[in-house]
C-alpha cells in the first residue's frame, strides 16, 4: 500500500516504529521489509526486516511486548513470529500508530506465551495485570467450588447458631489448598504467617462479637438479620483477610486490594454464589460493591473524627454511595449510607474487639449525622 509509510528509530537501546496512513481509505496488513536503501559503504541495495530493525532475538521462549501511545494499549507476540510474518497493524484514514517501550522477555514457566494466547493479538491497558489474571485462574476456580454448595449452607447454619468450630474443621483443608494456590502465585506480598490459622482466628473473633458486643449491644446481630447478603460477605471478607492483610503496610494498600480482587474475579464468582431467589441482579451488584469497599478498609490507620471524610473521598465508597452533585450540593444515598455504616464498625470490631469507646462514638455520630443530613454530604462531615 504505497499510501502508508513506516519507519522505525533507536536511541541507545529505545526502539519505536511509527506507521502513519496518507489516504481517506482505511489500511491494514503486515509490516515485514523496509524498502531497499543504498548502503552508505557501497552502492549495494539492501532491505532489512522488522526483525532486524527491532534487534530480536528468535530464541523459542522470548517475546517482546510493546505500548501504541495513541491508545495506550500493550501488545505482545512471539519473536520468532516477528522474524517469519511481521507485525500487523490496522489504520483508519489518515490513521497512525506509534509503537514504543519494545520489551523483550524470556518465557521460563510459560506464562507469557499464556498471556500471549489469551489476548490473541488484542491490546490491553495492563499487560502485567493479564499475566496476573492467568495466574489468579486456579485459585479463582478453587474459591468458586469453595463458596458453594455444603461449605455455604454450612456458613450460614454457623452465623446463624453463632457457633464456628464444626465449619472451621470442615473448611480447613480446603482453605490450606486455596491459601497455598494464592501464594504460589507469586502475586501476593509474604508476612510469614499462616493463612488458615489466621482464618480461624477471625472466625472466633466474629463468634465472640454475635454473642456479645459490649459496645453496641445488638447492632451487629440485627445487621444481619436484616441483610441477608451479609454472611456471603463476611465469609468472603473472612477468607480474603490473611492474603489482604499485608498489603494494609502499603502505602498504596486501596489501590492494590481493589486490583487484588478484581484479578481475582470476585465479581462473576459472587454473582454465582449469591442466591437468585434473595437478590434481584441490580442489588447484587450492590453487594459487589460494598465488597469493594473493602479495599479502603485499614486497620492500621487510626480511628478518628476525619474517618468519614477519608472514606467518602475514595472512587469505591463514592460509587457504593451514590455520591453525587446536583445544583453544587453533594449528595449520598441514605439506605447504602447505613449498611456501609455497619459494614466499616463491623470491619473494625473483627480487627480488634477490644476497641472502645471512641468507635462507638464515631459510629454513633454517622448515624445521627445521617438522620439530620437529609443525604446532604457536607452537612454529614459536619457532625
Amino acid at each position: 500500500n504505497e499510501n502508508v509509510f513506516v519507519w522505525s528509530n533507536k536511541f541507545r537501546d529505545h526502539y519505536s516504529l511509527t506507521a502513519v496512513n496518507n489516504s481517506f481509505e482505511s489500511a491494514s496488513g503486515r509490516i515485514y521489509h523496509s524498502v531497499l536503501k543504498k548502503e552508505r559503504a557501497s552502492d549495494r541495495l539492501v532491505s532489512f526486516s522488522i526483525f532486524q530493525a527491532l534487534d530480536l532475538d528468535e530464541g523459542r521462549d522470548n517475546y517482546v511486548y510493546f505500548t501504541e501511545l495513541n491508545s495506550g494499549l500493550t501488545y505482545i507476540q512471539k519473536t520468532g513470529e516477528i522474524l517469519s510474518k511481521g507485525i500487523y497493524i490496522e489504520l483508519n484514514g489518515y490513521g497512525k500508530n506509534v509503537f514504543c517501550d519494545f520489551t523483550r522477555v524470556t518465557d521460563t514457566d510459560g506464562s507469557w506465551k499464556q498471556v500471549a494466547e489469551a489476548l490473541g493479538g488484542k491490546g490491553t491497558k495492563d499487560i502485567h495485570r493479564e499475566k496476573r489474571k492467568l495466574k489468579l485462574q486456579p485459585s479463582r476456580e478453587f474459591l468458586r467450588t469453595l463458596l458453594s454448595g455444603r461449605n455455604m449452607e454450612l456458613w450460614l447454619s454457623s452465623v446463624e447458631q453463632k457457633k464456628f468450630p464444626l465449619f472451621i474443621k470442615q473448611i480447613k483443608k480446603d482453605l490450606e489448598q486455596l491459601y497455598s494456590l494464592l501464594m504460589n502465585t507469586g502475586i501476593l506480598p509474604q508476612n510469614g504467617g499462616v493463612p488458615a490459622e489466621a482464618f480461624s482466628l477471625e472466625c472466633r473473633k466474629l463468634e465472640q462479637l454475635l454473642k456479645k458486643d459490649e459496645l453496641m449491644d445488638s447492632y451487629i446481630p440485627e445487621g444481619i438479620a436484616i441483610m441477608p447478603e451479609s454472611p456471603y460477605l463476611l465469609l468472603v471478607r473472612l477468607i480474603l483477610t490473611p492474603v489482604l492483610e499485608p498489603f494494609f503496610k502499603d502505602e498504596y494498600f486501596p489501590q492494590a486490594v481493589q486490583e487484588f480482587i478484581e484479578d481475582l474475579d470476585l465479581v462473576s464468582i459472587l454473582r454465582t454464589v449469591l442466591p437468585i431467589e434473595l437478590f434481584l441482579e441490580e442489588a447484587k451488584d450492590e453487594i459487589i460493591s460494598l465488597l469493594m469497599v473493602t479495599s479502603v478498609f485499614n486497620p492500621a490507620a487510626p480511628v478518628r473524627k476525619e474517618l468519614l471524610e477519608i472514606l467518602t473521598a475514595s472512587p469505591s465508597v463514592k460509587k457504593y454511595l451514590g455520591i453525587n452533585i446536583w445544583e453544587g450540593v453533594t449528595w449520598f444515598k441514605r439506605e447504602p449510607f447505613q449498611t456501609f455504616t455497619w459494614w466499616i464498625y463491623l470491619l473494625y470490631r473483627m480487627e480488634d474487639t477490644m476497641l472502645g469507646e471512641h468507635l462507638k462514638t464515631l459510629i454513633k455520630e454517622w448515624i445521627l449525622g445521617e438522620e439530620k443530613s437529609g443525604c446532604n454530604l457536607d452537612k454529614l462531615l459536619e457532625f
